[in-house]
C-alpha cells in the first residue's frame, strides 16, 4: 500500500474516532472499537515497514563497501530463515559444493524459522537440538514427517559446553558434515569451541554485533545461562574469527542485519569469496529491524510438514 492510501485510511479512522467522541459509546463498544482500530493500524503499517526496510537493504548494497559481487550479502533471501541466511547459505554451497548433505543446528526454537529448515526440503538429513520443552513439542507435531522417516532427528536437551559432544554423537552424528549452525543467545562461543564430535565444512554463528572489530568480547561462561533479551550474549565477530581461525575456519561474510556470521573450512576458500578473513571489511553492525525487508510470502505456519523436496 502506498503512502497516500495509508493516509486516506488513517484519516477515515480519525474521523470515526471523532464521531465516537460526539456520540459517546459504552465502555464495551469503545473497547471493541479501539481494538479494531489498533488492529487496522497494525495491518496498515506492516506493509509500509516492510517496504521501507526493503528500500534500505537495496540502498545499503549500493554503498561502495558492498561493491564486490562476490560478497554474500548480494545473495541473501529468506524462505524459512530469520533474515537472508537461506540465500547466503545456498550461495556458499554453490561455490564449495556438498559432501553428505548433513547438518546440525541447535537453538532452532520450533524449527519453523531457522537456518536449516529449508535444507530439509532439499534432500538433507540433520539433527536439531532444542532446550525449550514447548518448542520441542511443536517440532514433534509439525515435523512428524521427517522425524518419522529419519531425515530429521530431534534432541530435547539444554546444551552446555560439557554435554554438547555427547548429545551430538549420541544422535549418531560424527565425522564430517556440511553445516553446523549455532544460535543459543548465550554460551554460543564456549559451546562452539567445545565441539569435537563433528567436523563441519561450514559454520554459522550468531555474533554480538554490538561489539565491532577489533574488539574481542566474549560473554563469560555460565552453564545455566538463559538469554535475558539484552546485549549480554555470545561473542563479538572478532572473537569468533580468532577462535575459529585456530580451528581451521575462515570468515567469509555476515548478513546485512548484523546477526549471523559465516565461516568456511580454510582449505575450501580458494578465490571464491570476497575479502575472506578481513573481519573489519566483512562486519555488519546491528540492524536487526531490517529483517522485515526480506520478503518470505506467507508466514511459515502449517499443520504438518509434508517433507517434499525442493526442485534442483
Amino acid at each position: 500500500m502506498g503512502a497516500q492510501k495509508f493516509l486516506q485510511r488513517l484519516a477515515r479512522l480519525v474521523k470515526q474516532r471523532a464521531q465516537a467522541m460526539t456520540n459517546p459509546l459504552s465502555q464495551r463498544d469503545f473497547d471493541q472499537f479501539h481494538a479494531r482500530s489498533l488492529d487496522t493500524l497494525a495491518r496498515l503499517t506492516t506493509p509500509l515497514q516492510k517496504s521501507a526496510c526493503e528500500t534500505q537493504l537495496r540502498e545499503l548494497l549500493q554503498e561502495p563497501r558492498y561493491a564486490n559481487p562476490r560478497r554474500l550479502e548480494h545473495y541473501a533471501f529468506k524462505i524459512f530463515s530469520q533474515n537472508g541466511e537461506d540465500g547466503m547459505l545456498q550461495e556458499i554451497l554453490r561455490r564449495i559444493g556438498t559432501t553428505n548433505k548433513r547438518f546440525v543446528e541447535f537453538g532452532v526454537q520450533d524449527g519453523l524459522e531457522c537456518n536449516t529448515h529449508f535444507l530439509l526440503h532439499s534432500g538433507w538429513d540433520g539433527l536439531w537440538i532444542e532446550g525449550n520443552e514447548a518448542a520441542a513439542a511443536k517440532i514433534r507435531q509439525v515435523f512428524a514427517g521427517p522425524l518419522g522417516n529419519g531425515s530429521l532427528k530431534l534432541e530435547h536437551r539444554f546444551v552446555t559446553a560439557e554435554n554438547i559432544n555427547a548429545i551430538i554423537s549420541g544422535a549418531q552424528f560424527t565425522g564430517e558434515i556440511d553445516l553446523l549452525s549455532v544460535d543459543m543467545d548465550g554460551n554460543d562461543y564456549h559451546v562452539c569451541r567445545a565441539i569435537e564430535a563433528i567436523m563441519p565444512r561450514i559454520i554459522v554463528v550468531e555474533y554480538n554485533a554490538s561489539f565491532p572489530p577489533p574488539i574481542k568480547w566474549i560473554k563469560p561462561y555460565e552453564p545455566a545461562y538463559v538469554w535475558d533479551g539484552s546485549t549480554y550474549f555470545g561473542a563479538s565477530l572478532a572473537a569468533y574469527t580468532a577462535m575459529l581461525a585456530e580451528r581451521g575456519f575462515t570468515l567469509v561474510g555476515t548478513d546485512l542485519c548484523g546477526v549471523n556470521a559465516f565461516f568456511v573450512k580454510s582449505g575450501l576458500i580458494e578465490d571464491y569469496f570476497a575479502e575472506a578473513s578481513d573481519v573489519g571489511a566483512l562486519y555488519n553492525p546491528p540492524r536487526y529491524f531490517l529483517g522485515a525487508g526480506y520478503p518470505s510470502g506467507y508466514p511459515p505456519i502449517f499443520a504438518k510438514f509434508a517433507g517434499g523436496a525442493a526442485a534442483e
